[in-house]
């Protein structure tokens, strides 16, 4: 949990000096964090929230995010930009001091045991999907970085063992409605 706090409040700090968020000027929506709240309750382990530039998703991650570091929940936001240079396997890892030549599923294991013996879910909060231009580990496809990125996210955090897994992401509509859901849907059997 410390290594998760450690890195969202990183992101805080960053989305504050970016003037993308200041906590005493956010007016809550609260039909938001009641989507929050139902995602929290429910056996879904991924959402995203999508929008426009400018709606104020980023906003209301940060939001959440100070509300769960409040309340000691694990947490863990990062900003997608950040995988242009570090993919997100590496970055994860680099952050729990896991050796990068082992399997990302075993430390996810291992976070996820911690997190159902301790009867909690993680949250993991990505922001600006689609300012992941360029992915770290591009592959010879030529897919661009918010589609590899998503794959990343959903092959690492995404599958029936890991139910307390809680992945939100914001992302642009255009992203969405372009690169995302064409992808998701031509995977659907």
């Amino acid at each position: 949990k410390k290594c998760m706090q450690t890195a969202s409040t990183t992101y805080l700090e960053r989305v504050y000096a970016e003037k993308k968020y200041n906590e005493e000027l956010f007016v809550e929506r609260q039909e938001l964090t009641d989507t929050l709240h139902d995602f929290h309750r429910s056996d879904k382990t991924l959402y995203p929230l999508i929008g426009e530039a400018g709606q104020g998703k980023t906003t209301q991650l940060a939001y959440w995010t100070e509300q769960l570091i409040g309340r000691d929940m694990p947490v863990l936001t990062l900003a997608a930009s950040d995988f242009s240079f570090v993919s997100l396997d590496l970055s994860i890892k680099s952050m729990f001091g896991d050796n990068n030549r082992k399997d990302i599923r075993r430390l996810m294991d291992n976070i996820h045991s911690k997190a159902h013996a301790n009867n909690q879910d993680v949250y993991i909060f990505i922001d600006a999907l689609n300012e992941c231009l360029h992915y770290a580990e591009e592959d010879e496809s030529e897919t661009e970085g918010p589609l590899l990125l998503y794959k990343a996210l959903c092959r690492i955090f995404i599958s029936q063992e890991y139910s307390r897994f809680k992945l939100l992401f914001t992302c642009r509509n255009f992203t969405w409605a372009n690169l995302i859901v064409p992808h998701t849907e031509s995977q659907t059997p």
